[in-house]
C-alpha cells in the first residue's frame, strides 16, 4: 500500500526577510525590467523605521512619547501594502521547480509538501532528498524554516496498527508528527476522516445560533438576516464539498443547527 506524507512548512517572519536584490533579480527574470524594475528598487530601498512608546502621565493628564532613532530597513517588504503579498508570491514562485519527487501546495506563505511511495525505505530516501532540496533553496533565498512550527503527518487507514514513521529533520532538528493539521481553514486528519473538522464546526455554529437567538428580539429582521449569512451560512458552506458526505451524528447535528438558525431569523 502506498504511504503518503504531508509536511506543513512554517517560515520565520517570511515577509520581513526577503532579500531585495534577489527579489529584483526575479522580477527581471519574469519580465519586469527597465524603469518598472527601477521603480520597485526605489519602492523597496531607503525605508526607515523607529519605535515609539506612549506613556500616560496621570499628574499632567498628558501623554509622554519616547521615540528611538531611525534605522534603514535593508530587507523585507512593507507590511500592509497590497503589493507585499504579490511580491512574496513572485519571490517563492520558483520553489516548486527546484523540488523533485514531491507535490507542493502553496497558498501565500502557507507551504505544504506531499511525498508518497509504496516502499517505506524509498519513502525515507525521497523525504531526505526533498528536505535537502528545500533547505538548499531556502538558504539560497535567505528564508528560514521554523522547525518548531513545522508539522508532519503520515496518512494511513484506521486498520493500520503499527505505523513506521520516517524521520524528518529540518536544520538538524527533528520534526514532530501530528494527527491533524489545519489546512486553509479545514481540519485534515491522518486517517482522512472528517470527525474532527465537523465537531469543531458544530461548536462554532452553536455559538452563532445562540447569538442570533439572543439578538432576534433586539435587532431588526434585516440585521439578523445579515448576521445569519455572514456568521452562520458562510461557516456552514465553507468546504462542504469535502465534509458534507461525512455522515454520522455530527453531520446530522450541523444540519439541525442549520434548520434551527434558519427558523430563528424567519420567525
Amino acid at each position: 500500500m502506498s504511504s503518503h506524507q504531508w509536511n506543513t512548512i512554517d517560515l520565520t517572519k517570511a515577509y520581513d526577510v526577503l532579500n531585495h536584490n534577489l527579489l529584483l533579480e526575479k522580477l527581471f527574470y519574469y519580465g519586469i525590467r527597465g524603469s518598472t524594475n527601477l521603480w520597485f528598487r526605489f519602492y523597496l530601498t531607503h525605508r526607515k523605521q523607529f519605535i515609539e512608546i506612549c506613556q500616560s502621565d496621570s499628574s499632567s493628564m498628558g501623554v509622554n512619547r519616547y521615540r528611538s532613532s531611525s534605522m534603514e530597513i535593508n530587507q523585507g517588504v512593507p507590511q500592509g501594502s497590497v503589493l507585499s503579498p504579490l511580491l512574496f508570491l513572485l519571490y517563492i514562485n520558483d520553489l516548486p521547480v527546484n523540488i523533485h519527487n514531491a507535490n507542493l501546495v502553496m497558498f501565500a506563505d502557507d507551504i505544504n509538501v506531499l511525498i508518497s511511495d509504496s516502499d517505506e525505505r524509498l519513502l525515507q530516501t525521497k523525504i531526505d532528498r526533498v528536505v535537502a532540496e528545500l533547505e538548499t533553496w531556502f538558504n539560497m533565498n535567505n528564508l528560514v524554516i521554523n522547525a518548531g512550527k513545522t508539522g508532519v503527518m503520515l496518512f494511513h487507514n484506521r486498520q493500520t496498527h503499527v505505523l513506521v514513521k520516517p524521520l524528518v529533520t529540518f536544520n538538524n532538528m527533528n520534526v514532530d508528527y501530528t494527527g491533524k493539521i489545519k489546512f486553509l481553514g479545514i481540519q485534515i486528519t491522518d486517517t482522512l476522516k472528517w470527525h474532527s473538522h465537523v465537531q469543531l464546526l458544530a461548536g462554532k455554529l452553536c455559538k452563532v445560533a445562540f447569538m442570533i437567538k439572543s439578538l432576534k428580539e433586539v435587532w431588526s429582521l434585516n440585521l439578523i438576516r445579515n448576521i445569519y449569512f455572514t456568521k452562520f451560512h458562510s461557516l456552514l458552506r465553507f468546504g462542504i464539498l469535502f465534509w458534507g458526505r461525512a455522515g454520522g451524528k455530527l453531520t446530522t447535528r450541523i444540519l439541525c443547527n442549520y434548520v434551527t438558525s434558519l427558523a430563528l431569523y424567519l420567525i
